[in-house]
């Protein structure tokens, strides 16, 4: 079962408080007591599988550089068909060439989190960025599979217009 908000990444210390989750397929909420210490992130607590990690800019180029050269030298980029990420090209009024396009253009600036593990495929490093496309702001979510071939398969997870506001930490 997955929590129905999701928390950004918080560092506390010297507090204690209670935080009150409700669940999509729940009507009762579950209380959780933290204590000083613990990291809230997008899907877990303190080392879940879910915990965030802040990547450097140095990282964050490096990421990109691998993707739009797996892109460049012939790797098929698998763009997940998803309802949302169809509907997603609908409401940005982009084709999947250009989506696609758009994410071989990203900067270090455009960087949101990562690398984390997929929760969704085996714990795949996942990459999170974001821009602005025709005044929407776009959540995209980026993988490299490694394949046995010389260069990984670029995957484009996600690229959809966000459904909360994005940060940017190297803005």
């Amino acid at each position: 079962m997955r929590p129905a908000h999701r928390w950004r990444r918080h560092e506390f210390a010297e507090h204690s408080f209670r935080v009150q989750v409700g669940f999509e397929k729940s009507d009762s909420p579950l209380d959780i007591s933290l204590s000083y210490g613990m990291i809230l992130s997008d899907e877990g607590v303190n080392g879940d599988a879910g915990t965030t990690s802040m990547a450097t800019a140095g990282d964050v180029q490096d990421f990109l550089n691998q993707f739009r050269t797996c892109v460049e030298f012939g790797s098929r980029v698998e763009f997940r068909q998803t309802p949302k990420n169809i509907q997603g090209l609908v409401t940005l009024n982009l084709t999947q060439a250009e989506a696609i396009r758009r994410v071989c253009s990203l900067q270090c600036s455009d960087y949101c989190c990562g690398p984390q593990p997929d929760i969704d495929e085996d714990g795949k490093e996942i990459w999170v960025f974001g821009c602005v496309e025709n005044n929407i702001e776009v959540y995209i979510k980026l993988r490299l599979d490694p394949r046995k071939k010389r260069f990984a398969r670029p995957v484009v997870r996600s690229f959809h217009p966000a459904e909360h506001l994005l940060d940017y930490p190297l803005k």
